[in-house]
């Protein structure tokens, strides 16, 4: 199985509720490498989460994504906290899911 942007947004739109119900996810978009298409084998896939912030569920929703992906995860949470250039390249390349 590829991993690649369109499996990640097809698995990411198919859970859209249960991430909602389970972690309280309001948004989640893809941004970064496999946003642009330029991934490799060792590429972590790069996530904007909207959520409450509640490390328990955090913690929980990346084990989920990893073990469900097969990649590690890094997910950006709450814009308050990002810089604003960081702001503006996931604005650019982000694909909501």
């Amino acid at each position: 199985m590829k991993i690649d942007k369109e499996y990640i947004l097809k698995f990411l739109r198919h859970n859209k509720n249960f991430l909602r119900k389970e972690f309280g996810v309001t948004e989640i978009s893809l941004f970064g490498s496999f946003a642009r298409g330029e991934e490799t084998e060792d590429s972590d896939i790069d996530l904007f989460v909207d959520m409450p912030p509640d490390l328990h569920k955090l913690l929980s929703l990346i084990e989920f994504l990893e073990n469900n992906l097969k990649r590690k995860i890094d997910i950006v949470r709450n814009r308050e906290y990002l810089k604003q250039r960081l702001v503006r390249r996931i604005q650019e390349e982000k694909i909501s899911a």
